[in-house]
């Protein structure tokens, strides 16, 4: 066959493989030929020209037609089937805190998983089991056995006495009792909103629950008087049911079931999402019914007789799976065999109860000992390759589609579409491999150099046998063979053969890979942490990069016209001469990156430190041209099946097949993952608040909380509905309405808050997967009310009784310099009384005396003569200033009357009276009390004004007004000749008349102005502010006055 192989190795157009693919169909082409040839007719005309040319064109197209078929499947070969043992089961056993006696499972709207079990209603978010209270209207001992997630939204469970309940704003609650009170087994929903519940009694077996009322089924409708073995609602609306003997329908919209066929023993029944209904029974398992009629069909494939009960379920993948009570099985839809899990296999429990695919395609079975989880993981260990040599696996990705794989046993092949195939047994040593030109894989193997084409092995010299051995090899663009010893040297091989070029001195550098550009030259990466160009010599003509932190030689790839490779600053990409890079602070995830490959759809794939990265190929550009955030990829790790970290070695870390599996090198196994058909992952998650507790309440659910006054610590649990990875998920809240932004929770579901404040809240949490978004937040209005010392009422009252305190203090105050004032005016006083004593037994009673002798004089001159008149006119003036001697001595025991206009009147009146002066007198306000000292002082300086004016002014006219208002002034205005200026800016020395005057306005807090009136005359105006010049009323007093201005 191999010479058959045209020696270029050109390529079929059909599919783009080498022509080691198109071995398989020479046959077929012959035969075709033969056939053709059967039919020639031997005549003359076949031997003619364009007989020839006829038949010629005819077999071209005949030979085209059977090529393009023949390499139609292999271009599009799926990936092989899955084997139970690829899938991964993870368990939750009793002492691990899962309940027991599982026999009812659902999965809510949100996500959750919720349990029916022996000690009751569970909620289950993938970490923890959080236990559904029965309520006050449930028996405490009562115990679920049937569960069903309506599509309502609410959660129904069956119990064993009969009763149900559905889950609805936090709490169970009671339905109206059933006819019949029976345990329930299973619990089902048709299209048509209604819930079928199946009793565990032969009459009457089924009830129906629609319009808010339970109806009993059974003979009514079809159905025979016998026990229920299984129950189904299809999508399309129909109902099925399995009894002893035979399988019954009950068509949608209709109230009578038919007979569809019989069964033998155990019958569980199903359908899928293409409406086929599959049934298993003693006989095997097969499908039944499709698009409204019977299906007849081969042999039934044999699963395990039903022990106790069956359950069925058709994943989205077209799985059948099923329990019968102690075995767990499966048939592929590829497969032939059935597969089975037991209690050996890892299952909790040989009791199975409950079995359910949930949104994420994660298999469920409940046990009598806990819970289990069966997930197709997005990454698959490969179990058919041999264990890890000691310088970890090497891949080689071929252009026909094929992967090599050199492990500890030998070198297998993985042709597109099959599973790997051992092509060579033997310790590979490092097994350093490439592609040649003409498509055959060629792989050093310790002394000797292996070329493979398809899955035979030829054996061609190796003079050399490195130290080491070669670690990996290069094919330029004339098609030379380069081989990389390390520090053992750099070998290539042309038409004349090996040569070594370069063997490094000791401690000088060396060649980590040798790998092709896309230009067909050679590429050589050091351990230094250079990316250099070699020439024919094998020596570097041009360092295209220099890095300081070092080179990981297992994340070198070219892709297309780029090369990647990364440093321990994060990663580079080399396209001509132009060097980018990605660095680690925008992609944290880009840890020690062993291996870069790119999928059929464009997209990057990159295994590190942290798993396995997705990147859409635009983000990595924009990320490698600087612009954008930091990068969140798609990550799988251990949750979805890795496992084990990326290798670093000295080959491909990555690569991808034909069939679009990427495989991956980690240190323990080799991986694949079949980018189309990722585990169904909810993106981006919905995060969900479980509970709030404070204090001695709690509420389940919340959506809106009113906390009890004086509430001051608050837990919130939250989750959010990643079955499949749960510990991956990551979560961010924040408290709107108190001080802070997003708080990083990591993968923490609780929330503490303490010291809150009253008022309104609006607690906010959020959940992101492993495709790193944000879901949509679950949102809690929480108002915390103030108790009555934190109510606005209580900070009222207390402004209130601090001003009463102020208002208060200020009163003692008041009171105490009122007593203290009242103490000095007393004394004042009671020295007034003293000088006014003594002026009065003094100075008046000497003047008086005087007087007499005087008057004693006068009468002894003669009546007419002048001297008497005018001595006798002095002791009249003399009898007035006596007069005014003894006001001001009574003044002075008594003190201002507190009316400086009434006072000064009454000083004025008798001096002016015979000179001609006359007097006017205006008061301008509400009269109000004056301080006495005030008083006083406006008196004295009113009666000085009065005097100037009598003695300087000749004026006619003196007007004495009295404003009361916000200021007490006091103005004295005459109309006489007016004072001159000078005097009022530089008063005479030997006078204080005006001195004193304004010395006793400044006593008293006042301003005393003169000046010349507009139309004549002297303006004298004192001017006191009120709160100096007014008596002060009572706090209280002033308020009544506020309040009714006009009272009394």
């Amino acid at each position: 066959m191999a010479a058959n192989c045209p020696p270029s190795g050109e390529r079929v157009a059909a599919c783009g493989c080498c022509c080691n693919c198109r071995m398989a169909i020479v046959p077929r082409a012959e035969l075709a030929l033969r056939r053709a040839r059967r039919y020639q007719r031997p005549e003359t005309g076949w031997r003619s020209g364009v007989g020839q040319a006829r038949v010629r064109r005819v077999l071209a197209v005949l030979s085209a037609v059977l090529l393009a078929i023949a390499f139609a499947p292999a271009a599009a070969q799926p990936v092989p089937e899955r084997s139970l043992a690829q899938y991964r089961l993870t368990t939750w056993r009793t002492q691990d805190g899962a309940p027991p006696g599982i026999i009812g499972l659902a999965q809510s709207a949100d996500g959750l998983l919720w349990i029916a079990a022996s000690t009751g209603v569970y909620r289950f978010d993938g970490t923890q089991f959080d236990r559904i209270g029965p309520g006050a209207s449930l028996a405490v001992a009562d115990m679920p056995t049937a569960m069903l997630a309506a599509r309502d939204g609410t959660i129904w469970t069956g119990y064993q006495s009969g009763r149900f309940t559905i889950y609805r704003d936090g709490a169970l609650r009671p339905l109206p009792p059933p006819p019949v009170r029976k345990r329930t087994m299973y619990l089902e929903q048709t299209a048509d909103g209604a819930v079928w519940a199946a009793l565990a009694q032969p009459n009457m077996p089924l009830l129906r629950y629609a319009d808010g009322r339970w109806q009993s089924v059974g003979e009514n409708w079809g159905l025979p008087a016998q026990w229920l073995i299984s129950i189904h609602a299809a999508d399309e609306g129909s109902l099925w049911v399995t009894t002893l003997d035979a399988l019954y329908r009950l068509p949608p919209g209709q109230r009578r079931f038919e007979r569809v066929m019989a069964v033998h023993g155990h019958a569980g029944v199903t359908s899928d999402r293409a409406g086929t209904v599959w049934l298993a029974d003693d006989d095997g398992a097969r499908p039944v019914f499709r698009k409204g009629a019977p299906v007849s069909q081969d042999a039934p494939r044999r699963t395990p007789a039903a022990v106790r009960n069956i359950a069925l379920r058709v994943d989205r993948l077209g799985n059948l799976w099923g329990i019968n009570g102690e075995v767990l099985f499966r048939i592929a839809p590829r497969a032939a065999a059935v597969e089975t899990l037991t209690r050996q296999d890892g299952l909790t429990s040989s009791k199975l109860g409950a079995l359910l695919e949930d949104a994420e395609g994660n298999l469920w079975v409940g046990s009598s000992l806990g819970l289990n989880r069966i997930s197709r993981t997005a990454v698959v260990a490969e179990p058919e390759i041999g264990a890890p040599p000691p310088y970890g696996y090497q891949l080689l990705r071929m252009r026909d589609g094929a992967v090599f794989l050199a492990a500890q046993d030998g070198v297998y092949r993985v042709a597109p579409g099959m599973r790997p195939r051992m092509v060579w047994r033997g310790d590979p040593g490092s097994a350093g491999s490439c592609e040649d030109r003409d498509g055959s894989a060629l792989v050093f193997v310790q002394d000797r150099l292996l070329r493979f084409r398809g899955e035979r092995a030829s054996t061609e010299p190796w003079p050399y046998r490195p130290t080491l051995g070669v670690s990996n090899c290069a094919v330029d663009s004339k098609g030379r063979l380069w081989a990389n010893g390390g520090r053992a040297g750099l070998f290539r091989r042309d038409g004349s053969g090996w040569r070594v070029l370069d063997r490094p001195a000791p401690g000088a550098r060396y060649p980590l890979i040798v790998l092709t550009a896309a230009d067909g030259q050679v590429l050589a990466g050091t351990q230094d942490g250079r990316l250099e160009r070699l020439g024919e010599d094998g020596r570097p003509v041009a360092t295209l990069v220099a890095l300081d932190d070092g080179l990981d030689p297992d994340g070198a790839a070219r892709v297309g016209a780029a090369t990647y490779f990364t440093g321990r600053s994060g990663i580079y990409r080399v396209t001509g001469g132009t060097v980018e890079l990605l660095p680690q602070s925008r992609a944290p995830w880009a840890a020690r990156i062993t291996g870069i490959t790119q999928a059929r759809d464009g997209s990057m794939w990159m295994i590190g430190r942290m798993g396995i990265a997705r990147i859409d190929a635009a983000s990595l550009d924009r990320a490698f041209r600087g612009a954008g955030q930091v990068l969140r990829p798609m990550m799988l790790s251990f949750a979805q099946g890795l496992p084990d970290l990326g290798f670093s070695g000295s080959g491909p870390g990555a690569v991808t097949g034909g069939d679009g599996r990427l495989w991956f090198n980690t240190l323990s196994a080799v991986a694949w993952v079949d980018p189309a058909h990722l585990a169904v992952s909810p993106a981006p998650v919905r995060a969900a608040i479980l509970a709030a507790n404070w204090g001695t309440g709690a509420a389940r659910d919340p959506k809106q909380l009113t906390l009890p006054a004086g509430t001051r610590q608050l837990r919130i649990r939250y989750t959010g509905a990643l079955l499949s990875a749960p510990d991956q998920l990551r979560f961010r809240y924040r408290l709107n309405g108190a001080p802070g932004e997003w708080i990083e929770a990591g993968n923490a579901r609780e929330a503490m808050f303490g010291n809150l404040r009253p008022g309104s809240y609006r607690f906010e949490v959020q959940a992101a997967g492993r495709d790193g978004g944000w879901g949509q937040s679950a949102t809690l209005a929480i108002e915390v009310p103030p108790t009555f010392v934190q109510s606005n009422a209580f900070f009222w009252l207390c402004g209130i009784a601090c001003l009463c305190v102020v208002v208060l203090l200020y009163t003692l105050r008041m009171r105490q310099v009122t007593r203290a004032m009242r103490r000095q005016f007393h004394i004042r006083t009671l020295e007034r009384t003293r000088i006014a004593r003594d002026l009065h037994d003094t100075l008046l009673q000497s003047v008086q005396g005087l007087m007499l002798r005087f008057q004693t004089v006068a009468d002894q001159l003669p009546v007419d003569t002048a001297q008497r008149a005018a001595l006798e006119k002095t002791l009249v003036q003399a009898e007035q200033v006596v007069v005014e001697a003894r006001h001001r001595v009574l003044d002075l025991r008594t003190g201002s009357q507190g009316d400086p206009l009434a006072s000064l009147s009454g000083f004025a009146a008798p001096m002016l009276s015979g000179i001609g002066l006359r007097l006017d007198t205006e008061r301008v306000g509400r009269s109000r009390p004056i301080v006495p000292a005030v008083a006083d002082e406006l008196v004295r300086i009113g009666e000085e004004a009065i005097r100037n004016v009598i003695a300087h002014a000749r004026a006619r006219r003196i007007t004495l007004r009295l404003e009361q208002g916000a200021r007490l002034v006091l103005e004295i205005i005459d109309d006489g000749i007016g004072i001159a200026a000078a005097r009022i800016e530089t008063p005479d020395e030997d006078h204080f008349g005006l001195i004193g005057m304004r010395e006793r306005a400044a006593r008293i807090g006042g301003t005393l102005t003169v000046e010349r009136a507009a139309a004549g005359g002297t303006v004298v105006r004192v001017v006191v502010p009120g709160g100096r010049a007014y008596r002060r009323r009572s706090f209280w007093r002033r308020a009544w006055r506020a309040i009714a201005p006009d009272a009394q």
